[in-house]
């Protein structure tokens, strides 16, 4: 997969810079979250995640996009740890919280 990382400089209202944090600490915490459970529960299928972890994300970040939602959980199948070796301090989660 070809990924590319665009630097942007903008000068934003206080309120769009809020949103957008709000936005990036949803994702990442849904990243983090989903990456910790396929570890411990050696899960690495894109389409296992989402079924796993959809609905819950839906229903606790309703004003998210669920584009978003969709691509952290895509994000997280993708994720070199899942493929790899296990790392510390991933704590042990049974199922997902709904």
């Amino acid at each position: 997969m070809l990924c590319r990382a665009v630097a942007v400089e903008l000068e934003v209202t206080r309120e769009l810079s809020k949103l957008l944090y709000s936005v990036e600490s949803a994702y990442l915490n849904i990243v983090r979250e989903v990456v910790e459970y396929a570890v411990v529960n050696n899960v690495t299928g894109a389409t296992q995640l989402q079924g796993l972890f959809y609905s819950r994300y839906r229903l606790e970040y309703r004003d998210l996009n669920s584009h978003l939602i969709i691509q952290a959980i895509a994000s997280s199948a993708n994720c070199e740890v899942i493929h790899g070796e296990e790392e510390e301090g991933l704590g042990e989660q049974a199922l997902p919280r709904d």
